[in-house]
Protein backbone atom coordinates (compact mmCIF):
# COMPACT_ATOMS: atom_id res chain seq x y z
CA UNK A 1 0.00 0.00 0.00
CA UNK A 2 1.48 3.50 -1.08
CA UNK A 3 1.46 5.79 2.07
CA UNK A 4 -0.19 9.02 1.97
CA UNK A 5 3.44 11.00 2.85
CA UNK A 6 4.55 9.07 -0.72
CA UNK A 7 2.49 10.19 -2.63
CA UNK A 8 2.33 14.21 -1.40
CA UNK A 9 6.07 13.63 -1.95
CA UNK A 10 5.87 12.35 -5.53
CA UNK A 11 2.87 15.37 -6.32
CA UNK A 12 5.17 17.93 -4.67
CA UNK A 13 7.78 16.79 -6.93
CA UNK A 14 6.01 16.92 -10.22
CA UNK A 15 3.32 20.05 -9.70
CA UNK A 16 5.75 22.05 -7.70
CA UNK A 17 4.99 23.96 -4.41
CA UNK A 18 1.61 25.23 -4.27
CA UNK A 19 1.21 28.52 -7.12
CA UNK A 20 0.16 31.23 -5.82
CA UNK A 21 0.16 33.41 -8.93
CA UNK A 22 -2.33 34.85 -10.61
CA UNK A 23 -1.65 32.90 -14.14
CA UNK A 24 -2.90 29.33 -13.48
CA UNK A 25 -2.27 28.26 -17.33
CA UNK A 26 1.00 29.56 -17.53
CA UNK A 27 2.09 27.35 -14.51
CA UNK A 28 1.01 25.01 -15.45
CA UNK A 29 3.08 25.58 -18.59
CA UNK A 30 5.94 25.45 -17.01
CA UNK A 31 5.39 22.51 -14.73
CA UNK A 32 5.01 20.70 -18.34
CA UNK A 33 8.42 22.42 -18.89
CA UNK A 34 10.10 21.24 -15.59
CA UNK A 35 8.69 17.37 -15.93
CA UNK A 36 10.21 16.89 -18.99
CA UNK A 37 13.12 16.90 -17.68
CA UNK A 38 12.24 13.99 -15.38
CA UNK A 39 14.39 11.13 -16.87
CA UNK A 40 12.39 7.59 -17.45
CA UNK A 41 13.01 5.88 -14.16
CA UNK A 42 11.89 8.79 -12.18
CA UNK A 43 8.51 8.94 -14.54
CA UNK A 44 7.98 5.31 -14.32
CA UNK A 45 8.15 5.13 -10.10
CA UNK A 46 5.90 8.57 -9.93
CA UNK A 47 3.15 6.44 -12.19
CA UNK A 48 4.19 3.55 -9.97
CA UNK A 49 2.95 5.66 -6.73
CA UNK A 50 -0.36 7.60 -8.12
CA UNK A 51 -1.79 5.17 -10.42
CA UNK A 52 -2.99 3.30 -7.02
CA UNK A 53 -4.80 6.16 -5.60
CA UNK A 54 -6.22 7.72 -8.71
CA UNK A 55 -9.15 5.29 -9.13
CA UNK A 56 -12.45 6.05 -7.65
CA UNK A 57 -14.66 9.13 -7.66
CA UNK A 58 -13.28 10.88 -4.76
CA UNK A 59 -9.01 11.19 -6.20
CA UNK A 60 -7.33 14.05 -5.14
CA UNK A 61 -6.46 17.05 -7.05
CA UNK A 62 -3.46 16.81 -6.67
CA UNK A 63 -2.98 12.97 -7.85
CA UNK A 64 -4.89 13.92 -11.09
CA UNK A 65 -2.98 17.22 -12.09
CA UNK A 66 0.26 14.99 -11.02
CA UNK A 67 -0.83 12.09 -13.86
CA UNK A 68 -1.35 14.76 -16.36
CA UNK A 69 1.45 16.41 -16.09
CA UNK A 70 3.66 13.94 -16.14
CA UNK A 71 1.46 12.53 -19.40
CA UNK A 72 1.63 15.45 -21.34
CA UNK A 73 5.61 16.09 -20.48
CA UNK A 74 6.93 12.36 -21.32
CA UNK A 75 4.18 10.68 -23.21
CA UNK A 76 6.32 8.13 -24.33
CA UNK A 77 7.60 7.07 -21.06
CA UNK A 78 3.78 6.98 -19.43
CA UNK A 79 2.47 4.80 -22.72
CA UNK A 80 3.40 1.34 -20.97
CA UNK A 81 1.50 2.56 -18.00
CA UNK A 82 -1.39 3.23 -20.25
CA UNK A 83 -1.64 6.91 -18.12
CA UNK A 84 -4.09 9.14 -20.80
CA UNK A 85 -2.94 13.37 -20.29
CA UNK A 86 -6.59 14.08 -21.80
CA UNK A 87 -8.32 11.86 -19.73
CA UNK A 88 -6.27 12.42 -16.62
CA UNK A 89 -7.00 16.35 -17.46
CA UNK A 90 -11.02 15.96 -18.72
CA UNK A 91 -11.27 14.29 -15.22
CA UNK A 92 -9.22 17.28 -13.12
CA UNK A 93 -11.01 19.85 -14.78
CA UNK A 94 -14.61 17.85 -13.97
CA UNK A 95 -13.35 17.83 -9.90
CA UNK A 96 -12.06 20.90 -10.03
CA UNK A 97 -15.22 22.55 -11.55
CA UNK A 98 -17.19 20.78 -8.71
CA UNK A 99 -15.10 22.25 -5.96
CA UNK A 100 -15.43 25.80 -7.19
CA UNK A 101 -12.21 26.26 -8.64
CA UNK A 102 -13.17 28.09 -11.95
CA UNK A 103 -9.69 29.88 -12.96
CA UNK A 104 -7.72 26.62 -12.86
CA UNK A 105 -10.52 24.34 -14.34
CA UNK A 106 -10.30 26.52 -17.34
CA UNK A 107 -6.73 26.75 -17.11
CA UNK A 108 -6.76 23.13 -17.54
CA UNK A 109 -9.06 22.45 -20.43
CA UNK A 110 -7.37 25.02 -22.63
CA UNK A 111 -3.77 23.22 -21.88
CA UNK A 112 -5.32 20.60 -22.73
CA UNK A 113 -6.89 22.13 -26.32
CA UNK A 114 -3.46 23.37 -26.98
CA UNK A 115 -2.22 19.88 -26.83
CA UNK A 116 -5.35 18.09 -28.16
CA UNK A 117 -6.32 20.77 -30.98
CA UNK A 118 -9.50 19.53 -32.44
CA UNK A 119 -10.44 17.05 -29.59
CA UNK A 120 -14.57 17.62 -29.71
CA UNK A 121 -14.60 16.57 -26.22
CA UNK A 122 -12.25 18.96 -25.15
CA UNK A 123 -13.65 21.87 -26.78
CA UNK A 124 -17.49 20.99 -25.56
CA UNK A 125 -16.08 20.42 -21.82
CA UNK A 126 -14.32 24.18 -21.95
CA UNK A 127 -17.16 25.91 -24.29
CA UNK A 128 -19.50 24.09 -21.21
CA UNK A 129 -17.98 25.66 -18.40
CA UNK A 130 -17.31 28.79 -19.60
CA UNK A 131 -21.26 28.90 -20.53
CA UNK A 132 -21.99 27.79 -16.88
CA UNK A 133 -19.68 30.28 -15.37
CA UNK A 134 -20.73 33.03 -17.03
CA UNK A 135 -17.36 33.69 -19.36
CA UNK A 136 -19.32 33.95 -22.67
CA UNK A 137 -18.09 37.13 -23.35
CA UNK A 138 -14.24 35.66 -23.35
CA UNK A 139 -15.94 31.96 -24.89
CA UNK A 140 -16.68 34.36 -27.79
CA UNK A 141 -13.33 35.96 -28.24
CA UNK A 142 -11.78 32.47 -28.07
CA UNK A 143 -14.21 31.51 -31.17
CA UNK A 144 -13.41 34.46 -32.60
CA UNK A 145 -9.22 34.14 -32.11
CA UNK A 146 -9.62 30.15 -33.74
CA UNK A 147 -11.41 31.52 -36.76
CA UNK A 148 -8.96 34.11 -37.56
CA UNK A 149 -6.52 31.82 -37.34
CA UNK A 150 -8.22 29.33 -39.48
CA UNK A 151 -8.82 31.79 -42.50
CA UNK A 152 -5.04 32.04 -42.18
CA UNK A 153 -4.33 29.02 -42.75
CA UNK A 154 -6.88 28.59 -46.28
CA UNK A 155 -9.54 26.48 -43.41
CA UNK A 156 -12.16 28.58 -44.45
CA UNK A 157 -15.74 25.91 -43.98
CA UNK A 158 -13.46 25.13 -40.59
CA UNK A 159 -13.33 29.49 -39.95
CA UNK A 160 -17.50 29.44 -40.56
CA UNK A 161 -17.90 26.60 -38.28
CA UNK A 162 -16.32 29.04 -35.07
CA UNK A 163 -18.25 32.34 -36.58
CA UNK A 164 -21.38 30.12 -36.55
CA UNK A 165 -21.02 29.28 -32.84
CA UNK A 166 -20.23 33.00 -31.76
CA UNK A 167 -24.13 33.59 -33.37
CA UNK A 168 -25.03 30.77 -31.44
CA UNK A 169 -24.07 32.24 -28.09
CA UNK A 170 -24.67 36.51 -29.25
CA UNK A 171 -27.31 36.42 -32.02
CA UNK A 172 -26.61 40.31 -32.24
CA UNK A 173 -23.73 40.14 -33.17
CA UNK A 174 -23.85 41.27 -37.08
CA UNK A 175 -20.62 41.78 -37.77
CA UNK A 176 -19.95 37.62 -37.27
CA UNK A 177 -23.25 37.09 -39.67
CA UNK A 178 -21.63 39.81 -42.56
CA UNK A 179 -18.39 37.82 -42.16
CA UNK A 180 -19.96 34.46 -42.52
CA UNK A 181 -22.04 35.96 -45.31
CA UNK A 182 -18.98 37.27 -47.27
CA UNK A 183 -17.15 33.96 -47.00
CA UNK A 184 -19.90 31.87 -48.34
CA UNK A 185 -20.22 34.30 -51.30
CA UNK A 186 -16.41 33.95 -51.66
CA UNK A 187 -16.54 30.18 -51.70
CA UNK A 188 -18.89 30.12 -54.30
CA UNK A 189 -16.69 32.54 -56.16
CA UNK A 190 -14.09 30.98 -56.49
CA UNK A 191 -15.71 27.58 -57.05
CA UNK A 192 -17.79 29.04 -60.16
CA UNK A 193 -15.34 31.57 -61.33
CA UNK A 194 -14.34 29.63 -64.57
CA UNK A 195 -18.27 29.12 -65.28
CA UNK A 196 -19.49 32.30 -64.89
CA UNK A 197 -19.57 33.99 -68.13
CA UNK A 198 -20.93 31.48 -69.81
CA UNK A 199 -24.30 30.27 -67.33
CA UNK A 200 -25.15 34.07 -67.39
CA UNK A 201 -27.59 34.36 -69.62
CA UNK A 202 -29.30 30.92 -68.48
CA UNK A 203 -29.18 31.89 -65.28
CA UNK A 204 -30.88 34.95 -65.52
CA UNK A 205 -33.77 33.53 -67.62
CA UNK A 206 -33.89 30.96 -64.72
CA UNK A 207 -33.58 33.86 -62.18
CA UNK A 208 -37.41 35.01 -62.17
CA UNK A 209 -38.85 31.19 -61.57
CA UNK A 210 -36.23 30.71 -59.01
CA UNK A 211 -36.89 33.81 -56.90
CA UNK A 212 -40.79 32.45 -56.97
CA UNK A 213 -39.90 29.05 -55.97
CA UNK A 214 -37.58 30.15 -53.44
CA UNK A 215 -40.25 32.46 -51.73
CA UNK A 216 -42.81 30.11 -51.86
CA UNK A 217 -40.49 27.72 -49.90
CA UNK A 218 -39.71 30.25 -47.18
CA UNK A 219 -43.63 31.05 -46.87
CA UNK A 220 -43.95 26.98 -46.67
CA UNK A 221 -40.94 26.60 -44.04
CA UNK A 222 -41.81 29.93 -41.92
CA UNK A 223 -45.34 28.09 -41.44
CA UNK A 224 -43.77 24.89 -40.41
CA UNK A 225 -41.62 26.72 -37.63
CA UNK A 226 -44.53 28.49 -36.25
CA UNK A 227 -45.95 25.00 -36.21
CA UNK A 228 -43.15 23.77 -33.98
CA UNK A 229 -44.20 23.05 -30.10
CA UNK A 230 -44.21 26.26 -28.21
CA UNK A 231 -42.33 26.43 -24.82
CA UNK A 232 -44.15 28.14 -21.70
CA UNK A 233 -41.96 28.72 -18.75
CA UNK A 234 -39.02 26.34 -17.45
CA UNK A 235 -40.55 23.01 -17.81
CA UNK A 236 -37.80 20.44 -18.66
CA UNK A 237 -40.21 18.09 -20.86
CA UNK A 238 -41.58 21.16 -22.22
CA UNK A 239 -37.67 22.07 -23.09
CA UNK A 240 -36.71 18.71 -24.34
CA UNK A 241 -39.59 18.47 -26.49
CA UNK A 242 -38.81 21.78 -28.15
CA UNK A 243 -35.19 21.68 -28.64
CA UNK A 244 -36.05 17.74 -30.15
CA UNK A 245 -38.62 19.42 -32.56
CA UNK A 246 -35.78 22.14 -33.47
CA UNK A 247 -33.50 19.54 -34.76
CA UNK A 248 -35.59 18.08 -36.52
CA UNK A 249 -36.41 21.36 -37.85
CA UNK A 250 -32.67 22.11 -38.40
CA UNK A 251 -31.95 18.52 -40.21
CA UNK A 252 -34.93 19.20 -43.08
CA UNK A 253 -33.92 22.67 -43.58
CA UNK A 254 -30.80 23.57 -42.58
CA UNK A 255 -30.57 26.68 -44.81
CA UNK A 256 -33.35 29.72 -45.03
CA UNK A 257 -33.72 33.00 -44.00
CA UNK A 258 -34.76 32.13 -40.64
CA UNK A 259 -31.53 29.80 -40.29
CA UNK A 260 -29.30 32.22 -37.69
CA UNK A 261 -32.93 32.83 -35.32
CA UNK A 262 -32.78 28.92 -35.47
CA UNK A 263 -30.01 27.40 -34.15
CA UNK A 264 -29.57 30.49 -31.72
CA UNK A 265 -32.27 29.17 -30.22
CA UNK A 266 -31.39 25.85 -30.59
CA UNK A 267 -28.34 26.49 -28.82
CA UNK A 268 -30.31 28.64 -25.46
CA UNK A 269 -32.25 25.56 -25.12
CA UNK A 270 -29.33 23.16 -24.97
CA UNK A 271 -27.84 25.78 -22.68
CA UNK A 272 -30.68 25.78 -20.31
CA UNK A 273 -31.12 21.73 -20.16
CA UNK A 274 -27.10 21.34 -19.38
CA UNK A 275 -27.54 23.78 -16.42
CA UNK A 276 -31.03 22.31 -14.96
CA UNK A 277 -28.82 18.91 -15.13
CA UNK A 278 -25.67 20.39 -13.72
CA UNK A 279 -28.26 21.83 -10.88
CA UNK A 280 -29.68 17.91 -10.80
CA UNK A 281 -26.51 16.54 -10.58
CA UNK A 282 -25.39 19.17 -8.21
CA UNK A 283 -28.49 18.54 -5.71
CA UNK A 284 -27.75 14.40 -5.69
CA UNK A 285 -23.81 15.17 -4.98
CA UNK A 286 -24.91 17.43 -2.49
CA UNK A 287 -27.85 14.68 -1.13
CA UNK A 288 -24.97 12.23 -0.92
CA UNK A 289 -22.84 14.10 1.13
CA UNK A 290 -25.41 15.33 3.42
CA UNK A 291 -26.49 11.89 4.16
CA UNK A 292 -22.62 10.44 4.34
CA UNK A 293 -22.64 13.05 7.47
CA UNK A 294 -26.14 12.32 8.64
CA UNK A 295 -24.34 8.30 8.72
CA UNK A 296 -21.25 9.42 10.70
CA UNK A 297 -23.22 11.14 13.31
CA UNK A 298 -26.08 8.10 13.48
CA UNK A 299 -22.65 5.89 13.88
CA UNK A 300 -21.33 7.83 16.45
CA UNK A 301 -24.02 7.92 18.54
CA UNK A 302 -24.74 3.79 18.18
CA UNK A 303 -21.12 3.77 19.52
CA UNK A 304 -22.18 5.84 22.66
CA UNK A 305 -24.98 3.88 23.08
CA UNK A 306 -23.02 0.54 23.08
CA UNK A 307 -20.59 1.79 25.24
CA UNK A 308 -23.51 3.11 27.74
CA UNK A 309 -24.62 -0.39 27.71
CA UNK A 310 -21.22 -2.02 28.21
CA UNK A 311 -21.16 0.34 31.91
CA UNK A 312 -24.40 0.10 32.52
CA UNK A 313 -26.19 3.15 31.68
CA UNK A 314 -29.48 1.80 30.03
CA UNK A 315 -31.42 4.62 30.07
CA UNK A 316 -28.25 7.31 28.53
CA UNK A 317 -27.53 4.16 25.96
CA UNK A 318 -31.49 4.47 25.20
CA UNK A 319 -31.37 7.88 24.29
CA UNK A 320 -28.18 7.45 22.23
CA UNK A 321 -29.72 4.63 20.60
CA UNK A 322 -32.61 6.68 19.88
CA UNK A 323 -30.45 10.08 18.65
CA UNK A 324 -28.97 8.04 16.13
CA UNK A 325 -31.86 6.99 14.57
CA UNK A 326 -33.41 10.49 14.88
CA UNK A 327 -30.01 11.27 12.51
CA UNK A 328 -29.66 8.68 10.05
CA UNK A 329 -30.93 8.64 6.56
CA UNK A 330 -34.24 6.44 6.10
CA UNK A 331 -32.27 3.50 4.31
CA UNK A 332 -29.58 3.32 7.57
CA UNK A 333 -28.44 -0.12 7.38
CA UNK A 334 -28.22 -0.57 11.08
CA UNK A 335 -31.17 0.97 11.35
CA UNK A 336 -33.99 -2.07 11.66
CA UNK A 337 -31.35 -3.43 14.45
CA UNK A 338 -31.43 -0.24 16.02
CA UNK A 339 -34.90 -0.49 16.29
CA UNK A 340 -34.81 -3.79 17.68
CA UNK A 341 -32.40 -2.51 20.48
CA UNK A 342 -34.16 0.60 21.31
CA UNK A 343 -37.79 -1.28 21.57
CA UNK A 344 -36.00 -3.82 24.55
CA UNK A 345 -34.02 -1.29 26.41
CA UNK A 346 -37.44 -0.02 26.68
CA UNK A 347 -39.06 -3.06 27.32
CA UNK A 348 -36.41 -3.67 30.08
CA UNK A 349 -36.54 -0.42 31.44
CA UNK A 350 -39.86 -0.02 32.24
CA UNK A 351 -39.76 -3.55 33.88
CA UNK A 352 -37.10 -3.03 36.38
CA UNK A 353 -38.05 0.62 37.13
CA UNK A 354 -42.32 -0.24 38.15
Amino acid sequence: MVSTLIVRDVTLAVNGAPDTQLDPRGALAERVEAVSAFDDATVEECIEVLQPVASGDEVDHDVLEALMLLALARPEACARFEVSGLSAGRRLAAALEAAGEVDRTVAVLELLAERFPGNRGVERDLAAVMRRRGKVEELIERYLERANHLLKTGHTPEAIDQLREVLLLDRNRKDVARMIRDLRYQEVDEGREGKRRRRTVFLTLLFSLALSLAVLREIQIQREFDALPAVTGKDEAALHTRLASLEGFVQRYPVWHGSLGVLSERGELRVELERIEQERADAAEHKKEADRQSTELAEQARERGLLRIDSGDYASALKEFQSSLHLAPADWPRRERVERDVAAISKWLEENHR
